[in-house]
């Protein structure tokens, strides 16, 4: 039932929801009563590596009961956000001459724009990447035997773009400096990866010209957070991010007006300063 209710919320939500099961990694976990005949069920919510209780909720679950229980998860400050901006730097700077494996369910393999795995579909392996946060630890040796094990293949960068669309709002540095423009080098592939309108949009300004992210939000209608995200996905995937800081022009004087006087000394050519020859 869940999984053909998130199923029917996709888009719906700021980030893509999967049944799990039976998981440790679930960010929420809904913990029902051994009585048949209880309406209620019992949601605790992932804080680190810990599972607080959050709230009572109807069972079974109706679709905007679990819609309004996402939406709400969300809006909670999350404490990985700032470990998933880390993991997407870290996953832009793999070497393309290795292969690594992530856990038991992931290996990439950064020169054939390849991630291999045992989830079944792109969500639940996108799912995993971002519970990895910045505690993932990319083993470098992998066997090729076991190669095998990972039936299910999907782009390594189409991975790694939705993953730092979803948390790279919360980059810092030069993405958050008011004074400065940004220019992309090549187009992202939108045809492949996550794509949207105003992404579309984002994608045409900034390969035309060096724009500030002001000038970002007014062309595209996307919010200043995800005109970042925008920048900080491109960077991640090596479009070829340029950045400078617009230098504030120094405004001039303007010379003093003249007095009437300093005019007609001019006129009659008796300018202070000058000498007249006979």
């Amino acid at each position: 039932m869940l999984t053909q209710q998130l199923k029917m919320l996709k888009g719906r939500t700021a980030q893509p929801w999967v049944y799990v099961g039976e998981s440790d990694q679930a960010e929420l976990l809904i913990v029902r009563s051994r009585d048949e005949h209880d309406e209620r069920a019992q949601v605790h919510q992932r804080v680190g590596a810990q599972l607080e209780p959050a709230r009572s909720i109807e069972w079974p679950l109706r679709l905007f009961g679990l819609l309004e229980l996402l939406v709400e998860y969300e809006k909670q400050p999350q404490l990985g956000e700032a470990a998933v901006v880390e993991l997407c730097e870290q996953l832009a700077g793999l070497s393309a001459e290795s292969l690594y494996r992530i856990s038991d369910t992931l290996i990439i393999v950064p020169r054939d724009d390849l991630v291999l795995t045992r989830h079944a579909d792109f969500d639940a392996a996108l799912q995993c990447l971002a519970a990895a946060g910045a505690d993932l630890k990319p083993e470098v040796l992998v066997p090729l035997g076991e190669l095998s094990q990972f039936p299910q293949r999907f782009s390594f960068k189409s991975l790694l773009w939705s993953l730092a669309l979803v948390r790279g709002e919360r980059v810092g540095g030069d993405l958050r400096a008011t004074d400065a423009t940004f220019r992309l080098g090549a187009w992202p592939l939108l045809s492949e990866w996550q794509s949207s309108p105003p992404l579309l949009r984002l994608a045409a300004l900034y390969t035309r010209q060096f724009a500030s992210i002001e000038r970002g939000v007014a062309f595209s209608g996307a919010s200043r957070e995800q005109v970042q995200a925008f920048l900080f996905a491109c960077k991640c995937c090596g479009i070829g991010l340029e950045a400078q800081v617009e230098r504030q022009a120094v405004p001039v004087a303007a010379p003093a007006e003249k007095t009437l006087l300093q005019r007609l000394r001019l006129r009659l050519g008796l300018g202070y300063g000058k000498s007249r020859q006979a």
